[in-house]
């Protein structure tokens, strides 16, 4: 959602993101799904770490989706191929999502906000509340995926890191691409701490209110996706 503020347009148009199957029932939101092109997964269970889905209909999903790729389209997902409900630690990551990006050599860039839960909490249909929230856009494999993990294995080969022959290049990018979110992570959660104690100091000896955040209500009404850690 927050990218929306964030994405140039004309590369925004020709983004296209994955989302489970029930959104498409939900008022709102899913006219804008429609509208945005965007892909349904047809997850089996909505339990926590479940990622079964039903095949039959992925099958189709998945052709939707190498067709938009092939097609010079772009793919913006939730690597851990859920959304998070403890946003402070960054759960591994998926394998499909990084095999797609080795499979089409795709160009990396991690979207990491701290703070979302805050301004929209968990299960709420609109956000809004007062808050900050902090964010950082890096573009990681700007030659393309197969050219970042061959780099990341020379470096580690000089490291003295020799178990990383053992690794397969999905595995090997998962892990440090979570290693760097996590890094991430960590250095935008200093940063919101140190902001809302400002904050919190500034209330107390005005008595008002702090909304830094009341955009996001206007920008929910015409977002077609949610931020990773909104949960």
């Amino acid at each position: 959602m927050m990218s929306l503020a964030h994405v140039p347009w004309p590369v925004l148009w020709h983004i296209r993101t994955y989302m489970a199957g029930f959104v498409l029932k939900m008022p709102i939101l899913s006219t804008f799904a429609y509208w945005g092109g965007h892909f349904p997964v047809y997850f089996l269970s909505d339990s926590d770490g479940v990622f079964k889905v039903d095949r039959e209909k992925m099958e189709a999903t998945e052709k939707l989706v190498d067709d938009h790729l092939n097609d010079e389209g772009a793919m913006a997902f939730f690597p851990e191929g859920q959304v998070n409900k403890n946003p402070q630690k960054i759960l591994p990551l998926r394998r499909g999502g990084m095999k797609r990006a080795l499979k089409f050599n795709a160009r990396l860039v991690l979207y990491i906000f701290n703070g979302i839960p805050t301004v929209w909490p968990g299960r709420s249909k609109v956000g809004g509340m007062p808050g900050n929230v902090n964010y950082t856009v890096e573009y990681v494999a700007p030659d393309g995926a197969c050219a970042f993990v061959n780099r990341l294995r020379e470096e580690r080969a000089k490291q003295g890191k020799v178990g990383d022959k053992e690794v397969d290049d999905v595995q090997l990018l998962c892990e440090h691409l979570q290693e760097l979110m996590q890094l991430r992570v960590d250095t935008l959660g200093k940063t919101v701490s140190m902001t809302d104690e400002k904050a919190s100091s500034s209330l107390s000896s005005s008595g008002g209110k702090s909304w830094s955040a009341p955009f996001l209500l206007r920008l929910a009404l015409y977002s077609a996706y949610l931020a990773r850690d909104s949960a």
